[in-house]
C-alpha cells in the first residue's frame, strides 16, 4: 500500500515540475511522471519505486546535485539512488559529453543496475516510446525537431539499445519487458516508413 511518504513525493513533484512543459508533447511535464509511476505500480514496483518514478527526472530538469540532495534528505538514499539511475549523466556532470556518449555511458548502466532502477527506466522509455509513436503518427518526422537526440538514427539506436539492455537481464518484470519491446518494434517500424 502506498502511504503518506508517497504523497509527499507527489507534492514535491508538483512543486519541482512546476511551470514546466514536455519538450515533444507540450503537456504538464507532471503528466510524465505521473504515468511513469502508474506503470510501475502496475508492474510490481514497491512505495519506493513508486516514489523514485515521480521524481526520476526531476534533477535533470532542475538543479541536478543539488535537486537530488533534496530527494535523499525527503524520501531518503534508496530513492535518490533509483533516481540517479534513471538520469542522464550529464546533469551530474559540470561539463556535458555528446548526446551519444552520454546515453551510451546511461545504457552501460542499465545492464547492471539494481532492479528498482531497470523497473523505473523500463517504464519510463514505455511511456516515452508510446508517447513518441503517437506524436508521430500524429506529427510526422517535424515532432523529432524538438528532440536533443542529433536525428531518426540516433532515436532508432538509443532505443533498440534500451530494450536490450533492460530485456535481456533478469529480473524486469515479464509484460512490462514484452510491453517495450513491442513498444520500441512499433517505433522503429513508423521511424523506418516516414
Amino acid at each position: 500500500m502506498l502511504a503518506r511518504r508517497f504523497e509527499e513525493a507527489l507534492v514535491l513533484a508538483h512543486r519541482l515540475h512546476a511551470g514546466q512543459v514536455r519538450r515533444v508533447w507540450r503537456t504538464p511535464f507532471l503528466s510524465h511522471p505521473l504515468a511513469v509511476a502508474s506503470v510501475v505500480l502496475e508492474h510490481g514496483g514497491d512505495e519506493t519505486a513508486g516514489i523514485a518514478a515521480l521524481l526520476h527526472d526531476a534533477p535533470e530538469e532542475g538543479e541536478g546535485e543539488e535537486t537530488l540532495s533534496t530527494i535523499a534528505a525527503c524520501f531518503g538514499e534508496a530513492v535518490a539512488l533509483v533516481v540517479r539511475g534513471c538520469s542522464d549523466p550529464g546533469t551530474f556532470q559540470q561539463r556535458k559529453a555528446p548526446w551519444r556518449e552520454r546515453k551510451a555511458e546511461f545504457l552501460r548502466g542499465l545492464r547492471t543496475a539494481p532492479e528498482r532502477v531497470r523497473l523505473v527506466a523500463a517504464s519510463d522509455k514505455c511511456v516515452n516510446c508510446s508517447g513518441l509513436v503517437s506524436e508521430l503518427r500524429w506529427g510526422g518526422l517535424s515532432v523529432l525537431s524538438r528532440f536533443n537526440a542529433p536525428d531518426p538514427s540516433s532515436i532508432c539506436w538509443y532505443y533498440r539499445e534500451a530494450a536490450e539492455a533492460l530485456c535481456t537481464e533478469p529480473g524486469l518484470d515479464e509484460r512490462l519487458a514484452c510491453e517495450l519491446e513491442r513498444g520500441v518494434l512499433e517505433l522503429l517500424a513508423l521511424l523506418g516508413s516516414l
